[in-house]
């Protein structure tokens, strides 16, 4: 079959500040440096660079093996993902348990999966922002990822995985791992990316301080109100009743008696 119409598997190997790219096509390991400016402790600052860094990588050593599609199997390193084995509690179950830790990863947007191992569970969570981030810019340039692996997981129910980082074993028992998926199938990670970015929609803080605040003046602006318009001040009410109610003044007219001198000049006169 022309190897221009084939599938041909890869595996892309993700590591907190590198990428490895291995195919039987590249005939070797190809790797991709990520400066720090774009990433560090697993946080990606700038998407843009970030983009383009792939992008540029991808046409420059990939896009011209003259492959018409990969499948990529994805495998995040440890140093990518958070771990935890469970076991069950008396007071709090499994399933408790795992919301806890993954509430506790420092990313709102995340990618997770418990895995049964031993008896016990291990729950795995990444961040899913570098994923969605890179099935966008695979899918530009047709590498579809149809496998995403916790490294860590590998490493526990594949003991020959604990020594060397070896990618052409992954690769040869890549078959033998779907079960490990952390997103199951092509369609169903384009569903999973969007379901998850809606589920953890990004809360702006800010905002939620914004109207607190704004709350907190209402209220005050609520009593203040209240005491002025409705309770008022007993003292000035007083002044108010005095004020229109004067007490009424009553004015006493001094009539002049008659005195015993007057009646004698009179009577004389008369005389």
């Amino acid at each position: 079959m022309d190897i221009a119409k084939k599938q041909i598997p890869m595996v892309v190997y993700i590591d907190s500040n590198r990428v490895y790219f291995y195919s039987d096509s590249l005939g070797n390991v190809l790797q991709l440096e990520i400066p720090s400016e774009i990433i560090t402790d697993l946080e990606i600052h700038n998407k843009d660079k970030f983009l383009q860094l792939f992008s540029i990588f991808i046409q420059k050593n990939i896009k011209g093996l003259g492959v018409n599609k990969f499948n990529v199997i994805l495998v995040f390193s440890p140093n990518m993902t958070f771990d935890k084995d469970i076991a069950p509690q008396l007071d709090k179950d499994v399933e408790t348990q795992e919301q806890e830790f993954i509430g506790l990863v420092p990313f709102e947007n995340v990618l997770s999966r418990s895995y049964k191992i031993n008896k016990g569970t291990r729950t795995i969570v990444l961040n899913n922002e570098y994923f969605e981030l890179l099935n966008n810019i695979f899918q530009k340039n047709k590498l579809t990822i149809v496998m995403v692996l916790p490294y860590s997981l590998l490493q526990v129910v594949h003991p020959e995985f604990a020594g060397q980082l070896d990618l052409s074993q992954i690769l040869q028992k890549s078959d033998s791992f779907k079960q490990f998926n952390m997103v199951e199938g092509k369609q169903e990670i384009h569903e999973e990316t969007a379901e998850n970015k809606k589920e953890k929609k990004p809360i702006n803080k800010r905002l939620i301080a914004l109207i607190g605040t704004f709350g907190v003046l209402l209220l005050v602006l609520f009593v203040f109100a209240y005491m002025t318009f409705f309770q008022g001040n007993p003292a000035d009410e007083n002044e108010l009743i005095q004020a229109f109610t004067p007490t009424p003044k009553i004015e006493t007219e001094v009539v002049p008696l008659p005195t015993e001198s007057a009646d004698l000049s009179t009577e004389s006169g008369s005389l």
